[in-house]
């Protein structure tokens, strides 16, 4: 009748509208057959809230039944006890790898504020200067961090500027994870010609990577201006 509703529906409602009009005998009457209907709604929802719960409380457990890893958001962490081959992505802001490797756990670094695709004015010098094992001294829980992510959530992007939202500014995130420690630019202004060859590379093979003077998505400061930085 109400299947998974989480609100009331407009059956019910338009019923239960009968209590703004007062002293109709006949409004009365549809008041009180409206009760039954509200009763199941009611039955209804609370049903299928345990059933949400449950799902999720039981996900975990369901998903290493098939998967012998899992990758998990960290706020999985701060929830519930949870089994060491889970890998978790530091999704919040400085900190939380520190946090996940020193519980012994494995870590992927994707954090916010600096390695988010859709916090436009985050420039490709941050995502390229952001550390992974900030404050992550001990070489064995380095080992645990595996890597990082940029991410590219959907609130700000459609198809018209995925791909310059995505790039130049990936592309520099990558650079960062796949270069060894010791050989990375200790100045992003010594990455910015390469960055800049491989973003007109990109334009060339019809990606639309933005140009790199600006934060994400930034106008191109005139026509052709592709090695123009």
């Amino acid at each position: 009748m109400f299947g998974i509703q989480w609100t009331m529906p407009c059956m019910v409602l338009n019923l239960l509208a009968c209590w703004k009009r007062q002293g109709l005998t006949k409004d009365q009457n549809i008041i009180w057959n409206a009760i039954p209907g509200c009763l199941m709604w009611l039955i209804w929802r609370e049903r299928n809230q345990r059933a949400f719960e449950d799902i999720e409380r039981h996900t975990m457990d369901l998903k290493l039944n098939f998967i012998q890893t899992l990758m998990e958001w960290k706020a999985v962490l701060s929830s519930q006890a949870v089994p060491s081959i889970i890998t978790f992505i530091d999704e919040l802001g400085g900190g939380v790898a520190q946090q996940v490797v020193a519980a012994g756990l494995r870590c992927i670094v994707s954090n916010q504020d600096k390695w988010y695709l859709d916090h436009l004015d985050t420039t490709w010098q941050q995502f390229y200067m952001n550390e992974p094992l900030t404050n992550i001294t001990n070489p064995n829980q380095q080992k645990l961090v595996l890597g990082g992510e940029v991410c590219m959530w959907g609130e700000h992007i459609d198809g018209s500027d995925i791909e310059q939202t995505i790039w130049p500014r990936a592309a520099a995130a990558a650079e960062r994870l796949w270069t060894p420690y010791d050989n990375l630019a200790k100045d992003p202004r010594q990455v910015t010609g390469r960055l800049a060859h491989f973003r007109c590379l990109l334009n060339q093979r019809g990606i639309a990577a933005a140009p790199l003077a600006g934060p994400g998505r930034v106008a191109p400061v005139g026509p052709g201006s592709c090695y123009t930085q």
